[in-house]
């Protein structure tokens, strides 16, 4: 559980963009995340199935966040 939290938050830190990347960079960031995350989907645990969730290529980086932030609240509830 304690990976996946790590994978929400890095992606929370990369959707909101809180170093300033141009859209390249945030598209890279994103993209060397979600090749972590689907190569080492089986350290989630029980949460492997919703790595599933980031892995699929994003429609919309405006859906991906609201995703992103509504498994990191989640996460953060169940973790406390």
């Amino acid at each position: 559980m304690r990976v996946a939290y790590g994978w929400v938050d890095k992606a929370s830190n990369i959707l909101n963009n809180k170093i300033g990347l141009d859209a390249a960079g945030v598209k890279q960031s994103y993209h060397q995340l979600l090749t972590e995350m689907s190569q080492q989907k089986q350290k989630a645990g029980t949460l492997n199935t919703a790595i599933d969730n980031f892995i699929k290529p994003p429609t919309a980086t405006g859906l991906d966040f609201f995703i992103v932030m509504k498994l990191k609240i989640f996460l953060e509830l169940i973790m406390t």
